[in-house]
């Protein structure tokens, strides 16, 4: 049987499962390529590439029906070989991309301060090592290579690369973590097994402002970036719900803010306090709001009738830090903050974790801090004597 698929081609069928094919290039020169057809144990229809010589051809056809006889997984197999072939690079745009597609698609106003920013920072960074590298070939020795190179490496700052302040652990930490995430997209589609990985541990951030700091911080702030940290504080939303925060998501009438699709981070939902300290900031927005005649965002923190960005508030954090002299802070911290101060006020955890959108009680006790006046002032041992107990002592029960 032979098949003319054009001028410049054939297709025949030379034995049982065994077809060649004859083309033409544009040169004028012919080509021959042989393939095994067949349908194997599963079921399925197989066709593979056994080279342009017959006899070749013919011992990988025999080869190719032995596996069959053998039950051997060709599915499998091809994922390997695809798996040898891909490499971290191509798999880490093609993971990028379908995440930047989701997460436009759940909100596209909140794109740009999504944890896909995050990973795709980490990416840059990942590629330099793995880039080139099969994803099947990032084994764990590998991952140990690049702990050790990135922590080496100086921090960027303003374009250029520190001498002395290197990269820190935690930081590498989160790099790690979007190569575990993109790995384990693999597992099922081109690797068998994910690479053992373990993550240099994160410093853990136990930094909460006092009284006078937070004051301070006020203000030092001007008044747009004020109102963001004062709602930061008392609502424990983070800097990307804040950042999409819309009218639509405050509800007056229950007393509470709720995130549209959940917190953009985790998509977990967050029911946050509408304190009456937040409703006089919004109700100062909306009056200055209406003066502002270019207005036409629906987003409640705005700046000259635009919505802010993270780079402002970057850019306002690391200047009202300087000006109220306080270090070793970062906007995140507030969360820190405000998970504390419920906890000063006896919110139950239950209601906490609502609150703050976290779903695990590991979570939950990550951001309480209970400093040693905390423990001095509810049992009241600030002037050198605790309280009295109504509990007996030992000696009052055994006598």
């Amino acid at each position: 049987m032979q098949e003319n698929t054009g001028d410049k081609e054939t297709f025949e069928r030379v034995a049982e499962h065994l077809y060649r094919r004859q083309y033409q290039i544009s040169a004028g020169d012919w080509h021959t390529k042989y393939y095994a057809i067949f349908t194997d144990w599963k079921g399925k229809r197989r066709k593979f590439s056994l080279g342009t010589g017959e006899k070749a051809a013919r011992q990988g056809l025999t080869i190719r029906l032995a596996d069959n006889l053998k039950k051997v997984d060709f599915d499998k197999e091809r994922d390997d070989r695809n798996a040898r072939q891909l490499t971290f690079s191509k798999w880490a745009d093609r993971c990028l991309e379908a995440d930047r597609e989701r997460t436009k698609r759940r909100d596209e106003e909140a794109f740009e301060v999504s944890s896909w920013e995050r990973d795709s920072r980490s990416c840059d960074h990942l590629k330099r090592f793995f880039g080139d590298l099969p994803l099947a070939e990032i084994t764990s020795q590998k991952i140990e290579a690049y702990i050790s190179m990135r922590t080496q490496e100086g921090i960027i700052r303003g374009g250029k690369q520190s001498i002395t302040k290197k990269v820190s652990r935690s930081t590498v930490a989160n790099e790690l973590a979007t190569l575990r995430k993109y790995l384990r997209r693999a597992v099922p589609e081109m690797l068998q097994v994910m690479p053992a990985m373990k993550l240099p541990k994160k410093g853990e951030r136990n930094r909460i402002l006092n009284a006078d700091e937070y004051q301070k911080l006020l203000s030092a702030a001007p008044l747009w970036f004020r109102r963001v940290l004062i709602v930061a504080f008392e609502t424990c939303l983070s800097q990307g719900d804040l950042l999409r925060l819309t009218d639509d998501m405050v509800d007056e009438k229950s007393g509470v803010i709720v995130p549209r699709d959940g917190r953009i981070k985790t998509g977990v939902e967050q029911v946050s306090p509408l304190t009456g300290i937040v409703r006089e900031v919004l109700k100062e927005i909306r009056a200055e709001r209406g003066k502002v005649q270019s207005l036409t965002s629906r987003h409640v923190f705005t700046k000259n009738g635009r919505p802010i960005n993270k780079t402002m508030i970057e850019n306002a954090m690391a200047s009202t830090l300087k000006r109220a002299k306080i270090e070793n802070f970062c906007f995140h911290d507030l969360r820190h903050c405000a998970k504390t101060s419920w906890a000063r006020r006896g919110i139950p955890a239950e209601v906490a974790m609502k609150a703050a959108g976290h779903k695990s009680w590991q979570m939950h006790a990550r951001y309480i801090h209970i400093q040693k006046t905390d423990v001095a002032i509810v049992f009241d041992c600030s002037q050198g004597f605790p309280k009295e107990s109504s509990t007996p002592n030992a000696t009052a029960v055994s006598g």
